[in-house]
């Protein structure tokens, strides 16, 4: 592909504001989840892939009657709380990779990416990303989808490495109001043009009303 033609849509601003709100929905699904140390628990999974073009079947099959519920959530960001309600519980109780286009529109049907073919893997940058140690068969699997010139970027959250420790490295995690507002004043220094303050509990009307109080008033 002519580099100088191809359409770099990791850097829209559309598009990444799409991954912002699947990485901060698969953070919030793991922190909502208290049970990864139990040893015969399954904890939630997900994989998604932020894709171009019309179709994904040359390089994916569909995985039986594992269904996105397009009729209760079709776009990502429209809605957040509702995208990730329904995710939380695709991610408990159905298998496949999750395909999201750089719309934010969220296909239907679930599906597990084939590998990629000898041809395919020749034509990868060698200086790119390569295998960890600490990385699960869908991790892997991922990293090779990623490669895919129509696959802007894909997403994983797996009890395979996923802790409190490695979420609390990207996101902040506190019931103490006064370390949010530490947390958005930093954030407001970086001249950001929005923050995600999102609750992982069900009980959305405290939350509201606490930060309504006790938050949003301080940066008026």
């Amino acid at each position: 592909m002519d580099d100088d033609l191809r359409i770099a849509y990791e850097d829209h601003e559309g598009v990444q504001e799409l991954i912002d709100c699947l990485t901060h929905t698969l953070e919030s699904i793991s922190l909502s989840f208290d049970r990864w140390d139990e040893q015969y628990v399954k904890g939630p999974g997900m994989y998604v892939a932020v894709v171009t073009g019309p179709s994904v079947a040359e390089f994916a099959d569909p995985m039986g009657r594992n269904r996105w519920p397009t009729d209760r959530c079709r776009d990502v960001c429209l809605d957040i709380q509702n995208f990730f309600e329904t995710a939380r519980e695709v991610a408990m109780n159905r298998d496949g990779a999750l395909v999201v286009s750089v719309d934010g529109v969220v296909q239907e049907q679930m599906i597990r990416f084939t590998d990629l073919l000898p041809s395919e893997l020749e034509a990868v940058d060698p200086d790119g990303a390569e295998y960890e140690d600490w990385m699960g068969l869908r991790h892997m699997s991922a990293l090779d989808t990623s490669r895919r010139q129509n696959v802007i970027s894909t997403l994983t959250l797996s009890e395979e490495t996923v802790d409190e420790e490695q979420v609390a490295e990207s996101v902040g995690v506190s019931a103490d109001l006064e370390e949010h507002v530490a947390w958005l004043e930093a954030d407001v220094e970086l001249d950001v043009d929005r923050v995600f303050v999102h609750n992982v509990t069900t009980n959305q009307a405290a939350f509201i009303e606490a930060f309504g109080e006790a938050v949003l008033p301080r940066f008026e």
